[in-house]
């Protein structure tokens, strides 16, 4: 049996979400682990991956609160944890210190109503997976399951409502991508910066710049190690159009033809033109076709941005490294690896919010 120890480190869980989330968007909120006792010591703990499984989600009726099911996969934390270069699920706090990441709620999409609104609660967990210490310090050791366990207290809830269609916003002033509040440790760090000219008369080719930038892999600051990622999740940003004092999102009007009956193909990132490198300090660029709507005037006003964005498949190394790997994608290629599905367990890269441009059509 799982006890706790007054000595122990205390943590709870801080959610924050908008007040609207719409059904056509990415379904996330922030959760903020902030440890909360007086021990001057450093600790580590495993969070396990699947945390949105063990949320508590509720609905608002004329009859009062009504607790939804949600179908979501919740796995058993192991009993001993090898702790490798990427830190697999491990979070390290100081006292009073916090850590966040952005949970993404893909299940939920199945069980929200548009026009309900919802209470999202945290229950409170317990992880026994945990040490005194620093990440660095338990490098290439095992972290074995405790008989006292870290309380995650419980109690932290959000209110949302749920609507039909896309998150719209206000005008932004263009800005440099924000600091990666959402980015997982020990994973490394990459960001997304766009140029684009400030307008475009109406019949010219309309075209943007992107960089994708690898600053650092988390390993120390002289560390060198490259990595080799997939580029899907990256390669088109959202295109805005402004329509009074909002943005409105719009589709290509040209429609992909895609087969989606065939089985999955491998490939190898070390061939595979969809896969790059980097070494840190590194750039990939590419240049975006913009293809706007064909009802567009003189004098109107559009934005093209990067959300964040996870990137499905990374490993250490070139691509020459990789010449051995294999992955599955499926048969119309421009989508997320299927096979392996967790990346071989390695943390996610979460690549914040580019910076946004405006141009006008003259």
């Amino acid at each position: 049996m799982s006890i706790a120890h007054p000595e122990d480190p205390r943590c709870h869980v801080e959610l924050k979400a908008p007040e609207t989330l719409f059904l056509e968007s990415p379904l996330a909120l922030e959760v903020i682990l902030r440890r909360n006792d007086t021990d001057p010591r450093s600790c580590i703990f495993y969070w396990p991956p699947d945390i949105a499984a063990r949320f508590v989600l509720l609905r608002h009726t004329s009859h009062g609160l009504e607790r939804v099911e949600v179908a979501e996969r919740r796995s058993e934390a192991p009993d001993v944890l090898y702790v490798g270069d990427w830190r697999q699920y491990l979070f390290e706090l100081q006292p009073h210190e916090s850590s966040r990441y952005l949970e993404l709620l893909h299940s939920y999409r199945r069980v929200l109503r548009p026009g309900e609104r919802y209470e999202l609660l945290w229950p409170g967990a317990k992880t026994c997976i945990w040490d005194w210490g620093d990440i660095q310090d338990h490098l290439d050791m095992e972290l074995r399951r405790r008989e006292s366990c870290i309380s995650i207290v419980g109690g932290s809830n959000i209110s949302f409502t749920v609507e039909e269609g896309e998150r719209t916003f206000p005008s932004p002033e263009p800005s440099p991508p924000s600091e990666p509040l959402s980015r997982v440790p020990g994973a490394p760090v990459l960001s997304l910066n766009i140029e684009c000219s400030p307008t475009f008369a109406k019949d010219q080719s309309k075209k943007a710049t992107v960089h994708v930038i690898y600053h650092s892999s988390c390993k120390g600051p002289d560390d060198s190690t490259p990595i080799t990622f997939h580029t899907v999740n990256l390669l088109s940003g959202n295109l805005q159009r402004r329509r009074g004092q909002n943005w409105e999102y719009f589709e290509s009007e040209e429609m992909p033809y895609q087969i989606y009956d065939d089985p999955d193909i491998e490939v190898t990132p070390g061939r595979h033109a969809d896969f790059i490198s980097l070494q840190p300090g590194e750039q990939w660029t590419r240049t975006d076709s913009l293809e706007l709507p064909s009802d567009i005037d003189i004098g109107e006003v559009f934005k093209y941005e990067f959300s964040d964005r996870v990137i499905d498949w990374w490993d250490w190394g070139m691509k020459e490294d990789h010449l051995q790997t294999t992955v599955k994608l499926p048969c119309w290629v421009k989508d997320d690896v299927v096979e392996p599905r967790d990346n071989e367990g390695r943390p996610a890269i979460v690549v914040p919010a580019s910076n946004v441009v405006e141009f006008t059509i003259v």
